[in-house]
């Protein structure tokens, strides 16, 4: 798994092709890390009166690989380095999109009453808490305010979702690290032929939908 091509998501404020189309509750979030959930006894109780019905989790970790897999790129790790993470975010927010919410990546079950309420960047030097003690730094965090109570408690009794995952298009670049490798396969004696077949394995398209689930 060390030998896999790693990947940097970069985000351009400027570019309206690029940027998050919705977050998505799932059941296997990317970033392993579940959500905790706002009066409830099943997660992390954090508000006993049960009337706020809100749930938060990180949305992305900042600078840690998360492998994927394609038949086009194979097997390979994408990372958002903090300052895309801040883009993303922001665009997110510019476009008012904080009300995009579905269920599993499927665009037809789409959740509606779900809004994101809270949105910031972890900052350890700023906030302290042991429920994200382990959350590297630069990470996006995020709360969403439930309006529908019977749904509220469907989503956090239910074994289906336990996180929050992205959906959008990515522009990602190479890893510096990565390119002597590519270096390497241009100045082997293999043939032209082998060489692509190594190489599709470390370049990918610039642009591409990239779903963590």
């Amino acid at each position: 798994m060390d030998k896999l091509p790693i990947y940097n998501v970069e985000v351009d404020l400027n570019d309206d092709e690029t940027g998050l189309t919705a977050i998505s509750f799932v059941d296997e979030p990317a970033t392993e890390t579940e959500w905790l959930t706002f009066s409830t006894k099943k997660k992390l109780n954090f508000d006993a009166d049960n009337k706020k019905q809100m749930i938060t989790g990180v949305i992305m970790l900042a600078n840690t690989p998360i492998y994927r897999f394609d038949d086009y790129n194979g097997e390979y790790f994408i990372k958002f380095p903090a300052e895309a993470l801040e883009g993303l975010m922001v665009k997110y927010m510019k476009s008012n999109q904080t009300h995009q919410v579905n269920e599993q990546h499927d665009p037809t079950r789409e959740v509606k009453g779900v809004y994101l309420v809270e949105s910031f960047l972890l900052n350890k030097g700023r906030i302290e808490s042991p429920a994200f003690k382990d959350v590297p730094d630069g990470s996006w965090m995020g709360t969403f305010y439930i309006e529908d109570k019977e749904y509220y408690n469907s989503l956090i009794e239910s074994e289906e979702f336990n996180g929050f995952s992205l959906e959008g298009f990515f522009n990602y670049n190479i890893e510096k690290d990565q390119l002597s490798k590519i270096k390497k396969i241009l100045l082997s004696e293999l043939s032209e032929s082998e060489q692509m077949e190594k190489l599709k394995k470390i370049f990918t398209e610039t642009t591409k939908k990239n779903i963590l689930k």
